[in-house]
């Protein structure tokens, strides 16, 4: 799939075919892209825990304030974030750093999932302390954010992104003057509407 068609098609999924497992050739193309992303410092903290255990997914379920959809995704890749490696070499703002890091992996990990045809959904909601508990986590190591992976049954209707006007600006903030021909955005959300409006016709009349 081209690259931009990936990040356009690429939404959250809460529905996922439980029948189906991710096959281990697709676990290694995610670690792949994830361990590939780019850290400061090339420090890599990130720490990814594969869970495919029903009983394991089940507790971390609840801590995840009980979101039932979850246990449907065969594959959950937890992200966590071993941040001493990071605020020992940059002890001001060290702390972020590792924390962006976590989060670059794992948009290469939702993106190289669209890309096998699988669905994905990125969760911030949970218990820190539970899950560390059920994870035997370290004391220095932070789980940061849950990846749902499976195959998808339903996606979410693609968001419409804020146009250029109230979120680009050149050289300082407020500045909307921006030169023609760099940002077609307005043709790129008009096309977005129109497969929203083409996919909400088909849920409802099943046409």
């Amino acid at each position: 799939m081209e690259f931009f068609d990936v990040v356009r098609k690429r939404g959250s999924c809460r529905k996922y075919d439980p029948a189906l497992e991710v096959p281990k050739e697709f676990v290694s193309k995610l670690l792949a892209a994830a361990i590939y992303a780019p850290s400061a410092g090339n420090l890599q903290n990130w720490v990814f825990i594969m869970l495919q255990d029903k009983n394991k997914k089940l507790e971390l379920r609840d801590a995840c304030l009980k979101q039932d959809w979850m246990q449907d995704a065969s594959l959950w890749i937890v992200i966590c974030n071993d941040k001493e490696r990071v605020t020992k070499l940059y002890p001001v703002r060290g702390e972020l750093y590792s924390i962006q890091n976590c989060a670059v992996a794992s948009e290469n990990i939702m993106l190289a999932a669209e890309d096998l045809g699988l669905g994905s959904c990125w969760v911030g909601a949970f218990d820190p302390i539970a899950f560390k508990r059920i994870l035997k986590l370290p004391e220095s190591i932070e789980p940061e954010m849950v990846i749902t992976i499976g195959y998808g049954l339903e996606k979410q209707s693609k968001v419409i992104r804020d146009e250029r006007e109230y979120v680009v600006y050149f050289d300082e903030f407020g500045n909307s003057n921006i030169p023609e021909g760099i940002f077609p955005i307005s043709r790129h959300v008009e096309k977005l509407q129109e497969e929203v409006k083409k996919g909400l016709f088909k849920r409802l009349f099943g046409k």
